[in-house]
């Protein structure tokens, strides 16, 4: 009772802008009369070095009883490698935390993007969600090879994560999914190709969220 009527006041006289742009993200408050008790941080594909936001079509108003955050990470290139993507999605769980009283946040990762959510540190996020990821240098094509290569080691960092991965994925084969199993993590294959929308998973998305909240 005592939290709820402390985001109650929050939300009345703290509460933040239904849409605030950062250096490197844009946020986008839940609707609703109170701020979404949890939120999510989307991180796009690219293979490191561009900004894939296709798959991501219709993602926030699904989901529009989360704080969304779109982080455009530091690309290879650029000054991205593992270690500094890492950081930037850890410093934006924080400031949604501080910000925008997240009690929980959890990060959705596509492709390239889902390396990176996997990559992240449990103390930071309450949950990964990683779709057609790379997992090693590998079984891929060679200009993804030398992106990788300069970005880091791919290998997954955290435990307990949501991997959805396509058997007919030519780009990040479905080999990749494999090395995701140990660690009490959870693999969905599904029928298709790489960069499917992500709503397409929208239940398996949301029983993992609500199982983990």
């Amino acid at each position: 009772m005592i939290t709820r009527l402390k985001r109650t006041f929050q939300y009345l006289y703290q509460r933040p802008s239904r849409y605030v742009e950062t250096e490197n993200a844009r946020i986008l408050r839940g609707k609703g009369m109170f701020i979404p008790p949890d939120a999510i941080i989307c991180v796009h594909g690219g293979g490191f070095t561009q900004r894939g936001w296709a798959p991501w079509e219709g993602f926030k108003e699904r989901f529009s009883d989360y704080t969304i955050a779109e982080l455009d990470y530091s690309l290879v290139g650029k000054g991205g490698n593992r270690s500094v993507n890492v950081y930037e999605v850890h410093q934006l769980a924080s400031y949604l935390r501080r910000n925008y009283l997240a009690h929980r946040v959890f990060v959705v990762g596509t492709s390239a993007g889902a390396t990176i959510a996997a990559s992240c540190d449990s103390g930071y996020v309450d949950g990964v969600v990683g779709l057609y990821g790379i997992t090693k240098i590998t079984d891929l094509p060679d200009f993804l090879v030398d992106a990788t290569q300069e970005w880091g080691n791919p290998y997954p960092n955290y435990n307990g994560l949501l991997w959805i991965h396509g058997r007919d994925d030519t780009l990040v084969p479905v080999s990749h999914a494999n090395r995701v199993r140990d660690w009490n993590n959870e693999v969905v294959l599904y029928d298709g190709g790489h960069s499917e929308k992500v709503t397409r998973f929208e239940a398996e998305i949301r029983q993992y969220l609500n199982a983990r909240s």
